[in-house]
């Protein structure tokens, strides 16, 4: 799961440095940072969440009703 994640933020790095090429955007050092910061920030908290969002999730065990 984590080399899919990394695969992704890899790609959207270079989808964005496309398009800002394809544009003639300028790419500086703030494009850079941002990009490389937020693949951190989403790798950071994706388990944090995950495990928030299975908690919410209704229980996988049997369920018993009468």
């Amino acid at each position: 799961m984590k080399e899919r994640l990394l695969f992704f933020i890899i790609g959207m790095l270079i989808l964005t440095m496309g398009v800002a090429l394809t544009f003639r955007g300028a790419i500086e050092v703030g494009t850079i940072v941002v990009t490389l910061t937020l693949g951190l920030v989403v790798q950071f908290f994706y388990p944090v969440f995950e495990r928030a969002l299975g908690k919410m999730q209704a229980p996988k065990g049997p369920v018993i009703t009468k």
